[in-house]
């Protein structure tokens, strides 16, 4: 499930209601919110094992060619989006993280600065980072035994453009450097003499990732926004086998109702690989799904500047190969302070 960081910031940070792509607040100052809440997951997943908040049980397979079996756990959650204004009205730098990224484990962080031009719009730069490495198993193809977990970190940058034009239009491209700590998926199966080394080379999961968005924001009504996306993901990867593209949609709905905002978003995917898995002897290629509803609740108990966020999310990617298949569903409940 892919974030709308735009979007969400918009709700959750009581800046202007107004078809505008993260607005530049009128004063200067900090803004943004800060967060802390509690997730629920659940997962099925043959690749991801957690991170170093949460840990999934799922160490030991025993069949190559059964889809996976489900796991739950807890997790905090920690939510920072916050922003400071510069005196000239039109530059902002920024920290943060996206609460979507956390159906999928991922706790990506940015920090950037970005500058509004009068009759351009908005460009923006950052360095994008993990802050807490999702975990995955070193070889996920192991079977019998409990499979070692591994690091996943990445890093890299975004360049960002909203309001192009000063239309509802924005683009983003993501560049993230991906690095699989200790790198060892195929190893067993090489050990058994069931791949060679160039087949199990082609299992490497390290390498470079870039994400195109073309975003947009329409008012759909009296207080009612309609944000669409297009995606296009490429995935050049050190493994050939995991290394192809993808696209996608999104569509993310928003209503501003008296002390609480409602937030709904679906998406779909395909993605696709540059050749066959040498273990199955075909490609993984997958239709992938997410859905996505959310409740925030401004000023809870009477409390100024407190919001109380709930939220479900559930995500799927149904592979053609069923030992690829990934199933999560997410439940959040988060604690915010806007600091505006």
């Amino acid at each position: 499930m892919r974030r709308v960081a735009w979007a969400l910031a918009l709700v959750t940070t009581g800046n202007a209601w107004s078809a505008e792509l993260n607005p530049i607040p009128e004063e200067p100052g900090l803004s943004g919110n800060l967060g802390l809440g509690v997730t629920y997951f659940s997962v099925e997943s043959n690749f991801i094992t957690g991170n170093r908040l949460v840990s999934l049980d799922n160490e030991t397979v025993d069949d190559l060619q059964a889809a996976p079996g489900s796991e739950s756990a807890w997790s905090p959650t920690f939510q920072i989006d916050l922003r400071y204004t510069l005196s000239n009205q039109r530059s902002q730098w920024f920290i943060g993280n996206a609460l979507q990224d956390l159906v999928r484990l991922d706790l990506t962080q940015q920090i950037g600065f970005r500058h509004k031009l009068d009759g351009w719009g908005t460009p923006s730069l950052s360095y994008v980072f993990s802050s807490v490495p999702t975990e995955v198993y070193a070889d996920p193809f192991l079977t019998g035994e409990p499979r070692a977990t591994t690091d996943r970190d990445s890093n890299g940058f975004r360049l960002g453009w909203d309001n192009i034009g000063d239309s509802p239009l924005g683009f983003t491209y993501t560049q993230r450097d991906i690095d699989i700590d200790d790198e060892r998926a195929g190893q067993s199966l090489l050990a058994q003499g069931r791949l060679d080394q160039s087949e199990q080379s082609a299992l490497r999961r390290s390498g470079t990732q870039h994400r195109y968005e073309l975003l947009a924001l329409f008012e759909a009504g009296e207080r009612q926004l309609l944000a669409p996306q297009l995606f296009y993901v490429e995935r050049d990867l050190d493994g050939e086998a995991n290394a192809g593209d993808g696209y996608g949609a999104q569509l993310t709905y928003s209503r501003r109702g008296q002390g609480h905002t409602l937030v709904a978003t679906a998406a779909y995917a395909v993605r696709n690989y540059d050749s066959d898995n040498p273990v199955y002897d075909r490609k993984a290629d997958a239709d992938e799904y997410g859905v996505s509803g959310t409740v925030i609740l401004h000023d809870v108990a009477g409390w100024k500047r407190w919001d109380v966020l709930l939220g479900l999310a559930w995500y799927e990617s149904d592979s053609d190969i069923d030992f690829y298949d990934t199933r999560v569903f997410a439940a959040n409940a988060t604690l915010l302070y806007r600091f505006r």
